[in-house]
């Protein structure tokens, strides 16, 4: 398109240069901040723990399990023989303290637009996904829970399986395998006596999305009225009458030496932990120094900000009869 005459002689705010033609044009920036996906804490949002408040108080919470009686049975002028009931203590301390904490410079706080908010929300996510991680070791770490000394035989230990296929089998085969051996874990511990209604089950995403593969979740005469349960809507609410939720929490790699402990380290074979069945109201404890908590400090002979937050807890099994956990294949 042609050019008016005297077009060169422009002034240009936005084009630097001798000859006006270097584009130093302002970055629209408010709008265009790329953040990670923030979901919060799943273990959080499905109560799948025990949290119970130390704050102010103390380092330590233990709790008792009581090694159970049994009945007797009298006839006229027999004596009754009274039977003791043992219990042990169980004490776990809450020590170390998690954080995320960033500065910003004066400088840079004066010539840039506010990221508090953005800054502050990353951080919220990362004590979210710590959170759910640590909590996923210990439920894998329950599976090998026994109770200790003179309750022992009151207390079934927790469960932990190995699931199986042949090498090569298809993925409806492999469901299958997967379905049963969950069915198996079900039937034992309804054979403990063990109370399932309240249990749920969680499965990593492959084990969740081979459970799909199932015919029995993707043919319709099989699902409830007014429910779908396929792999085309990717919902399944139930299996052998256990609730089902697909989580992204669990771990992909062994943790060789955990920051908060050994307690939370975890080898190659337990890191195969695909489907965990447990008790959400008995099976984690968690107690809490120091709920999430924000702070900024201003550091005016530094001209700088710091901007942190923190929380403080450990968790633990508190019982871990009520728990199952299955493998993948190895």
């Amino acid at each position: 398109m042609p050019m008016y005459s005297n077009a060169a002689a422009n002034s240009r705010a936005h084009w630097a240069g001798t000859a006006a033609n270097v584009d130093v044009h302002n970055e629209l920036i408010q709008a265009l901040i790329e953040v990670g996906i923030r979901e919060g804490s799943t273990f959080e949002k499905l109560r799948l723990t025990n949290p119970i408040s130390v704050e102010s108080n103390t380092n330590t919470v233990g709790w008792r399990l009581l090694g159970g009686t049994t009945t007797g049975v009298r006839q006229v002028g027999e004596t009754l023989e009274p039977k003791r009931i043992t219990n042990e203590k169980v004490i776990m301390k809450v020590d170390r303290s998690i954080y995320t904490q960033i500065q910003t410079d004066f400088i840079d706080d004066w010539t840039a637009p506010d990221f508090t908010a953005e800054y502050t929300a990353e951080m919220a996510e990362a004590h979210a996904k710590t959170y759910d991680e640590l909590h996923m070791a210990a439920l894998i770490k329950a599976g090998g829970w026994t109770a200790p000394g003179s309750v022992a035989t009151r207390f079934n230990p927790g469960i932990v399986r190995n699931m199986d296929w042949a090498t090569g089998a298809t993925e409806d085969v492999i469901a299958r395998a997967i379905y049963r051996a969950h069915g198996k874990l079900v039937t034992d511990f309804k054979t403990r006596s063990t109370p399932t209604s309240g249990m749920i089950t969680l499965a990593s995403p492959k084990m969740f999305d081979l459970l799909l593969q199932h015919p029995l979740f993707s043919q319709s005469i099989y699902q409830p009225a007014g429910v779908t349960m396929d792999s085309t809507h990717r919902m399944l609410t139930a299996m052998n009458g256990i609730r089902i939720v697909e989580v992204t929490c669990f771990p992909t790699a062994a943790v060789a030496s955990s920051p908060m402990g050994s307690n939370f380290n975890l080898s190659a074979d337990e890191v195969r932990a695909g489907l965990i069945t447990f008790d959400p109201r008995v099976t984690l404890i968690t107690p809490v120094a120091k709920e999430l908590h924000g702070h900024a400090v201003t550091l005016e002979h530094e001209q700088r900000t710091i901007i942190g937050m923190v929380r403080m807890f450990n968790v633990g099994t508190k019982r871990g009869d009520r728990i199952g956990v299955l493998r993948d294949k190895a």
